[in-house]
């Protein structure tokens, strides 16, 4: 039996299924501490800086497994509140209580994951990292921000780490540039709950028409993007990539953001084709509109991962996605999509239009999606976790 501890800021709709699965496992006795309670409060709302007042996630976030909140003690409490935000000083009484064999860190943005670190250190305690910084924002950063981060992360934080695991090649790739060895890395790769998706999947894949229907989307191929509406997303790029194609297509845009007025007008800009913009959904809502889809393009400047990419191909779509999402040289391959170069209109144009014209071979590569993405596993984490112990 291993007892297993994780330290996280709060509850995480991405992470909450693989808690559970812990929680089950017969080799591990498991708990997590939270840091914070955003996303579970009692009237069903959480506050978003950006977009103001949202729902809470419409999936259980905490009932399967064991957890514990500690308290906050900073001065200006919350998650949005930077690296001071939240100081849980309470952690070193926990962590002397539970004596667990390692405890997992989920990333090291805040006071209280670093105090963690050395509270383990000091109680002799096995401490793992896990984070999703992806290679390519380094390379946008200025020399001289790229030689104090390698002197903080590479000379101080890093080597006092047990074993750091990483999400896939790019944030393998960060990770060796900060000269961490290869027997110190763990594969813990970037899952999502392949099981539920490929239930609702399967449940429902023959009454697309109808899904389609119910939603006010027409029966044109339907090029997805999920994410904010931020510089960063690049929307107007895929925007523009598909106002450049004449064939019969349209694009399905879900998600709010700062960006969303000059989002709607640049749409706007090209009155003979089909936007359909959705605005946010919920966990729930959003399966249905994977079910409509034909690909998913994520064309983002600087992305670490992309689970929504996961979740597209647990729905059998190809992807088209740029070269420094961070997933891109993990799940898009040959067989199941295409990869450019960033800021590269026409070539992404191009390849949504060679779908669009050659939909039997989109449907063959979303297939290679579904089987491509069965390996980027809740199982596979727990797996490579346990054998490192």
């Amino acid at each position: 039996m291993h007892k297993i501890l994780f330290l996280q800021s709060h509850p995480i709709q991405y992470h909450s299924p693989l808690y559970d699965k812990l929680e089950q496992n017969e080799l591990v006795e498991f708990k997590i501490y939270y840091c914070s309670d955003y996303g579970l409060s009692q009237d069903g709302k959480r506050f978003h800086p950006e977009f103001g007042e949202l729902p809470n996630w419409d999936v259980d976030l905490v009932n399967g497994h064991t957890y514990e909140i500690l308290k906050n003690s900073a001065l200006k409490k919350g998650i949005f509140n930077g690296f001071f935000g939240l100081m849980n000083f309470g952690i070193y009484a926990k962590l002397k209580s539970d004596r667990p064999d390692v405890l997992v860190i989920n990333g090291w943005n805040y006071f209280t994951m670093i105090w963690a670190v050395f509270c383990c250190k000091f109680l002799k305690v096995k401490v793992y990292a896990r984070g999703d910084n992806s290679i390519d924002g380094d390379k946008q950063l200025s020399n001289l921000k790229l030689i104090m981060k390698h002197f903080l992360y590479g000379k101080l934080l890093f080597p006092l780490f047990t074993k750091i695991g990483y999400v896939g090649k790019k944030n393998k790739e960060f990770f060796e540039s900060y000269g961490v060895k290869y027997a110190k890395l763990i594969n813990l790769p970037h899952a999502i709950d392949n099981e539920r998706f490929i239930k609702y999947y399967e449940r429902h894949r023959n009454n697309k028409i109808e899904i389609r229907r119910q939603l006010g989307i027409s029966s044109a191929f339907n090029v997805l993007f999920i994410g904010r509406l931020h510089q960063e997303k690049r929307i107007f790029d895929l925007i523009e990539a598909v106002g450049k194609i004449p064939e019969k297509v349209q694009l399905t845009i879900i998600g709010d953001g700062k960006l969303q007025d000059k989002v709607r007008q640049a749409c706007e800009a090209y009155p003979n084709h089909t936007f359909n913009l959705i605005g946010f959904q919920n966990q729930e809502e959003l399966l249905e509109y994977y079910i409509t889809g034909d690909l998913m393009v994520l064309p983002s400047q600087l992305e670490t991962w992309g689970l929504v990419v996961n979740e597209a191909m647990n729905f059998d779509l190809p992807i088209i996605l740029s070269d420094t999402v961070g997933c891109a040289e993990d799940l898009c391959q040959e067989k199941n999509g295409y990869i450019y170069k960033m800021g590269d209109v026409n070539s992404l144009s191009s390849h949504i239009d060679y779908l669009t014209k050659n939909s039997n071979i989109a449907k063959k590569m979303g297939v290679k999606s579904g089987e491509i993405v069965k390996d980027y596993s809740y199982e596979s984490i727990i797996k490579n976790l346990i054998q490192s112990l």
